[in-house]
């Protein structure tokens, strides 16, 4: 630490894009919820291996009249890439391991007739549809956004699905899942999110964070909804948790310097340790003794 400067740490702050996408699967299937057992992150094995999102059909006899999920059977497999990733040939043979480990790990009787697989993107893989197709498969789209796989060996159905092409109507959460999005459709979809009965805290934390000047316009246009939704859902601004941190991070230095002058080491050989000023290692022991006036080393 010697040789580094406090302030050049910086904390990681990574949008959260797979929660949010589980929240805008579960809203856009909402009218299906009593039908459909949706979970996030379903491990494989006992090794850190998870699917995004495991749809498993309550009843085989539930029609779903949606194009996103009008295909699925009585086990779905969903993996989502967020807007800065692709989805690449390695993930495709994944994808076909984890349907293999889903039929032998859970149920034998299960086959690939048993399942489908979505793979939704927000950056088509052109890559893999030209890999497919020069290994002879075929990549068939009818309908905007979705592609289908034709495999020339046993397996699920597969479908890549690119969300931003998806109609904004039909699918307003799913295809909003990026860093592009305006304050009107936020705002929009935070009135919506009241009657839904389906959590989107995930989703909106998500928007917030990619999305800050959308949400400072949210603000201008309804800011007690703004503050409701993001009070509910614990959101903290990326200025916010940036201060917090550099506070955190301040009171620490100011106990390493008491630490070390209460040892003996000279206020000198403290402002060479942390990088700082001399002055600023003087300011941290009066500000400490100030508040603790008992503590030892202090001086009246």
């Amino acid at each position: 630490m010697a040789d580094k400067k406090l302030n050049d740490i910086k904390p990681d702050w990574k949008t959260d894009w797979h929660a949010a996408f589980y929240d805008a699967v579960k809203v856009e299937l909402r009218d299906y919820k009593d039908s459909l057992d949706i979970r996030p992150e379903v491990p494989l094995t006992d090794k850190p291996q998870r699917m995004d999102v495991l749809i498993a059909k309550k009843t085989k006899e539930v029609v779903i009249e949606r194009s996103f999920a009008k295909d699925f059977k009585a086990l779905n497999i969903i993996e989502y890439k967020s807007p800065e990733d692709s989805f690449t040939i390695p993930d495709f043979y994944k994808m076909l391991g984890y349907a293999s480990n889903l039929s032998y790990l859970s149920d034998p009787t299960v086959t690939s007739h048993d399942m489908t697989v979505t793979i939704v993107v927000t950056q088509r893989p052109v890559k893999l549809f030209k890999f497919l197709q020069d290994s002879g498969m075929e990549v068939a789209t009818d309908e905007e956004g979705f592609y289908r796989l034709k495999t020339i060996f046993p397996a699920p159905d597969i479908k890549v699905v690119e969300n931003k092409l998806l109609d904004k109507d039909t699918y307003p959460w799913l295809s909003n899942l990026s860093g592009n999005v305006s304050a009107e459709v936020i705002s929009k979809l935070m009135l919506e999110s009241e009657s839904i009965g389906v959590s989107t805290r995930s989703y909106f934390h998500a928007l917030a964070q990619a999305n800050p000047d959308a949400i400072k316009e949210v603000r201008k246009m309804d800011s007690a909804m703004l503050d409701k939704v993001l009070d509910e859902m614990g959101y903290v601004s990326k200025e916010t948790h940036f201060e917090e941190e550099r506070k955190i991070r301040e009171e620490e230095r100011k106990k390493a310097v008491v630490n070390l002058y209460s040892i003996g080491v000279a206020p000198e050989s403290i402002s060479a340790a942390f990088g700082i000023t001399f002055a600023e290692v003087v300011e941290c022991l009066v500000d400490f003794f100030k508040a603790h006036p008992t503590e030892p080393g202090h001086s009246s």
